[in-house]
């Protein structure tokens, strides 16, 4: 699973249907779901029988208990309902603008000089983007800093209570842990630090950090430990499934040329509809999260089973969106199918999960991940290297290219901006 996701799933699959259990060594016994109607029951349960908070603290201990992802219940949808606007409608509108300006100053920072893994480079600059819509960061060295040590505080050992839970006790095991809440409280003391140091909020700030300061009836800079834990939950999710998923559009249009030229013609002519369908087609094709997941507080009926209370229920968008009945030639790379009267339906195209748990941040995803390839494209032509195609793996619960996205770039003649 760790080395070969993809081929794992859609292996088990294949020999065990549509509805497998697996066992795992901390987590337990989880119920994985590719079948694309019980997957819809799942993402869109009552939140009386099953929860998602809870899940997502048993599989992401990383997040702190009292952040949005964290929550269920009345908790979650109020949290939800005061972070929406901030994502959505003007709220996002007003955003645009400043990713394109974050995108352009970090593809200038980017060599053409041969073959290089784009990952890394994407992660900086999701990263960079996240920053700013979060904690209203534009200064490049205290983003730089900061995203050292978030990089630090999701590292491999950020699971260590996941995967060493098997050692039981032991100085192995609490010094492993010892040194995630470190990290962790790195990150803390980092994002309390820069919020000190920012000029005092004007009528023209509008990141997250002002508008929960100001929410909570703040009168200093300095947020409890709620919104702390709600700061860094957004900083950490906010960033590495775009980056990741921007990756896959890399590694994908190097590969498929007739792809990479048409969406070439559609931007120079000024049509963004090929662009979107290159998008949700990467979304559907390797979607970013491996997961989405549901802990049952009472016994369910899925596809014939009966479920206890406390199994933990894992939809798998993967495998739901290679489901012969939803599309043909699943491992096809095809835009075409995902453009105009072909918009994805909701119940079947799940990168962000669905339902009132459906990601907060996914429009925001969306719409950096338009302006970032159309930015790239402007600036570099891409080609692939000798390599074949890249296998993803996994990395905590994101599905990664195995090699990074490697591609080889030249910068166009015209100067960016």
């Amino acid at each position: 699973m760790w080395v070969d996701p993809v081929g794992s799933l859609t292996t088990w699959a294949r020999h065990h249907g549509d509805l497998f259990a697996l066992r795992l060594p901390a987590v337990g016994r989880i119920v994985v779901v590719g079948d694309p109607s019980a997957a819809h029951d799942v993402i869109r349960s009552d939140p009386a029988s099953s929860a998602t908070g809870s899940a997502t603290g048993r599989v992401l201990p990383l997040l702190g208990p009292s952040c949005v992802l964290r929550q269920d219940g009345d908790a979650h949808g109020e949290r939800r309902r005061m972070l929406n606007p901030l994502f959505h409608g003007d709220g996002l509108a007003r955003r645009r603008e400043a990713i394109a300006k974050v995108t352009r100053r970090e593809l200038m920072k980017w060599p053409a000089d041969g073959p290089m893994p784009l990952l890394p480079r994407l992660s900086d600059l999701s990263f960079a983007v996240i920053s700013e819509v979060v904690l209203g960061l534009t200064d490049e060295d205290q983003v730089d800093r900061l995203h050292r040590l978030v990089r630090r505080a999701t590292g491999p050992a950020a699971l260590a209570g996941t995967w060493l839970w098997p050692l039981g006790s032991g100085q192995l095991r609490d010094r492993t842990l010892q040194r995630v809440r470190q990290h962790q409280q790195a990150v803390d003391r980092a994002i309390v630090e820069l919020l000190a140091k920012r000029a005092h909020p004007g009528a023209d700030r509008h990141d997250v950090a002002d508008f929960l300061l100001d929410v909570a009836g703040h009168d200093s800079p300095t947020p409890d430990r709620e919104l702390l834990e709600e700061l860094r939950a957004l900083l950490l999710v906010g960033h590495e499934t775009t980056a990741t998923a921007l990756a896959w559009s890399i590694e994908r249009l190097v590969r498929e040329p007739a792809v990479l030229a048409r969406l070439g013609e559609s931007l120079a002519a000024g049509d963004q509809s090929y662009l979107e369908g290159v998008i949700r087609e990467v979304l559907r094709w390797r979607p970013p999260v491996v997961d989405t997941v549901r802990e049952l507080t009472a016994p369910i009926e899925l596809a014939g089973h009966l479920l206890e209370a406390g199994t933990l229920v894992v939809v798998a968008p993967l495998l739901v969106h290679r489901h012969p009945e939803l599309y043909s030639s699943p491992d096809a790379f095809v835009p075409e199918r995902l453009i105009g009267g072909s918009v994805p339906n909701p119940a079947t195209w799940i990168p962000f999960g669905g339902g009132t748990r459906r990601c907060l941040g996914a429009e925001l995803a969306l719409a950096e991940m338009e302006i970032v390839l159309s930015e790239l494209l402007a600036a570099f032509t891409l080609e692939p290297t000798d390599a074949r195609g890249e296998r993803a793996r996994l990395s905590g619960t994101v599905l990664v290219p195995a090699r990074g996205a490697t591609a080889v770039l030249s910068r166009r003649g015209a100067a960016l901006g």
